[in-house]
Parts: structure tokens; C-alpha cells; sequence
């Protein structure tokens, strides 16, 4: 058993639903709800496309995989011995979604933030900002994205070997 598990393996059926269900209602609150509720973040630029973008991710990847949940339930009705395969796929597929929706732009952090920062004044980059802790942080950030890609490209490979389509 290891000490730190890096992933959540939604192996079951009814996780799969619940975790999709979650993230296609959760998203469009947050993106929708909580900028408006919160003092503040709706006239924030920066805060207010956080929470927008966080919540439609969120609900991009609760559809991914509700998508092709519902579509189970016709592969059970015609299929059953291919259910297993389906939904490994799905899980596969939803993994690595939610893993690239976090290492892709982190990675592209700093490149963006050196952008801004060649451009300033804007919103990223106020008149009379401290603006070397901004860029040591996005540096940050894309180091952190560009080894998780890594990291992504690795145990993907390692995950379809394990295609149960393949067998053992």
C-alpha cells in the first residue's frame, strides 16, 4: 500500500456518476452564483475570470463524463460484457482531462505573465506593482504544469498497458 496516492481510481459505476453529476452542477454555480455573492469579485477583473473559468472547466468535465455514462446505460442494455471496458475508458479519459485541465495552464503561466508584464500597465500588472513576485510565482506555477505534463504523459502510458480490452 503506498504512503501517497497521487490519483483517485473512480472504478465503480455509481462514483463515476456521482463525481460527473457534482461537477455539471457544481461548475455553472460557481461560475454563475458565487462571482455575484461575493462582495467584490464581480468587479475584479482577475477574480471574477478565475471563478468563471474554474466553474465552466468544472462543468466541461462533469459533462465528459456524464456524456458517455449516460450512453452506458444503452451499452448495458445491448453490450454487457463490453460495460467493464466502457467505463474504464471513461474513467481513463476523465483522469486525464481533469489532470491536463490543471497542467496546461499552469504551464503556460509565465509566458503569459512575461506578456503582461512587457505590456504593462494592465490588469495583471498595475501602475507601481511589485511585479517580480508576479513573475517568480507564474515561473512557479509553469515548472509545477510542465512536470505534471510529464508526469501525464508517463502514467498514461503506464495506464493503457493496463487496457482491459487487451487482457491479461
Amino acid at each position: 500500500m503506498p504512503f501517497f496516492r497521487f490519483h483517485i481510481v473512480l472504478s465503480r459505476p455509481a462514483q463515476l456518476w456521482t463525481a460527473s453529476i457534482v461537477f455539471t452542477l457544481l461548475g455553472p454555480l460557481i461560475a454563475c452564483v458565487v462571482p455575484a455573492a461575493i462582495p467584490g469579485v464581480a468587479e475584479d477583473p482577475v477574480g471574477g475570470f478565475a471563478l468563471r473559468a474554474l466553474g465552466w472547466t468544472l462543468f466541461g468535465l462533469g459533462l465528459l463524463v456524464l456524456a458517455p455514462m449516460l450512453a452506458t446505460l444503452w451499452v448495458r442494455a445491448r453490450q454487457p460484457a463490453r460495460e467493464a471496458v466502457w467505463q474504464w475508458w471513461i474513467n481513463f479519459i476523465g483522469g486525464l482531462a481533469g489532470a491536463l485541465a490543471f497542467a496546461i495552464p499552469a504551464a503556460l503561466m509565465f509566458p503569459v505573465f512575461l506578456v503582461a508584464y512587457w505590456r504593462r500597465p494592465n490588469v495583471l500588472f498595475p501602475e507601481g506593482a511589485a511585479a517580480a513576485n508576479n513573475l517568480w510565482l507564474a515561473a512557479l506555477f509553469s515548472v509545477l504544469g510542465c512536470a505534471v505534463l510529464v508526469a501525464i504523459w508517463f502514467l498514461a502510458r503506464r495506464k493503457l498497458r493496463e487496457d482491459p480490452r487487451r487482457g491479461p
